[in-house]
């Protein structure tokens, strides 16, 4: 009797990722520890791909086996997971790590300030300051200066940030905000956040209702930068 052609093909999948697993145990040892973290948190995959703004195909090689992140991805893979990116990478639980020890950590103070006096030429004055690991900020952003912290005006679904959620921003200099960043405007509503695009494409991960701010927006004089949106905490204000 022939088999339904449904069971040949998927023992012919099956057939091909052992094959393929075979081939790069570096690749099935990742998407290993990636499986076993997904279940773990029991989150569907498509709210960390986005989070970690992985396209989904991309995210799914990833826990397949049947890839590698590059740094792009792996640190902010491994942020989003909460786990260390060398132990998601080799599976190391070992101390080697850029985040020194906690009680070895420098620490940085950084200002909070209410949204509600947020205005294109200051911040009024800081309502308290949080202590931030100066390791974690020049890993995940680059910087640990300039930095302070805010809510977010509105909702951004591209991201999964609510209005609501704390963010850390970075103010905006006189040269205006570059393509793609995500930041903080004031318009004659009120604050919100967009995405600063003069092209005003959608990205992978926005939809397509998307809301783009440009420079023609920025120079009508009803719309101003107010900060890029650098990191969300993982807590409301």
């Amino acid at each position: 009797m022939a088999r339904k052609s449904s069971t040949v093909s998927l023992e012919r999948d099956n057939a091909s990722h052992k094959r393929d697993s075979q081939a790069d145990p570096f690749k099935e040892a990742f998407g290993s520890r990636l499986r076993e973290t997904l279940e773990r948190l029991g989150l569907p995959d498509s709210y960390f791909a986005k989070l970690a703004r992985i396209p989904t195909s991309t995210f799914s090689r990833y826990k397949a086996g049947q890839a590698i992140p590059k740094a792009d991805d792996i640190f902010p893979l491994s942020d989003v997971l909460g786990v260390a990116p060398r132990w998601l990478m080799f599976g190391d639980t070992g101390t080697s790590s850029s985040v020194a020890d906690v009680r070895d950590a420098e620490w940085v103070s950084i200002p909070r300030y209410r949204l509600m006096n947020l205005t294109d030429t200051g911040k009024g004055d800081p309502i308290e300051t949080v202590p931030y690991r100066k390791d974690w900020l020049n890993r995940r952003l680059g910087t640990s200066s300039g930095l302070w912290i805010t809510e977010l005006p509105s909702d951004y679904d591209a991201l999964g940030l609510e209005e609501g959620d704390a963010i850390i921003c970075a103010d905006i200099d006189a040269a205006g905000p570059a393509e793609k960043w995500i930041c903080i405007f004031r318009g004659t509503a009120g604050p919100f956040v967009a995405r600063y695009s003069n092209r005003g494409v959608a990205g992978e991960l926005d939809s397509p209702d998307a809301i783009f701010v440009t420079a023609a927006d920025l120079q009508g004089g009803d719309v101003f930068a107010i900060a890029r949106v650098r990191a969300r905490m993982l807590a409301k204000l």
